[in-house]
């Protein structure tokens, strides 16, 4: 499958793969108890908020921007689009009507298509 959807993290099965997002689920859930929910947190997202160093390309509402991946810290958590690196939040919310343009990993010398169905590798389950 190679770089086809999610690159290098699309050969990775399990919630050991993803520490920077398990920690954060760990977290909150010590933090809040029952009270926290992914329900809307739109899993094809994880692996892009795992490495800070990846940009995406998406289409919110006929809009298309770029930016790198961040989340929300409340109890039913978002990600969000940051636009630029020295930006500490943002307004531009991933949600499951979102598109999935394109990727540009820190070797690629300019954003690679997104190929394939656009269905989450990562399972919700896997931090329960």
């Amino acid at each position: 499958m190679g770089r086809e959807y999610m690159g290098e993290y699309t050969q990775k099965k399990n919630r050991q793969s993803y520490p920077k997002f398990t920690k954060y689920v760990r977290i909150m859930q010590e933090k809040h108890g029952s009270k926290f929910s992914m329900a809307d947190l739109d899993m094809r997202f994880v692996p892009f908020f795992e490495n800070e160093y990846v940009r995406i390309k998406v289409d919110i509402y006929g809009n298309v921007l770029t930016g790198m991946v961040s989340i929300t810290a409340d109890l039913k958590p978002k990600f969000l689009l940051v636009r630029r690196s020295n930006s500490l939040s943002s307004s531009d919310l991933l949600t499951k009507e979102t598109k999935l343009l394109a990727t540009k990993w820190p070797c690629d010398y300019g954003y690679v298509p997104v190929y394939g169905s656009g269905k989450a590798v990562v399972k919700k389950s896997w931090f329960k």
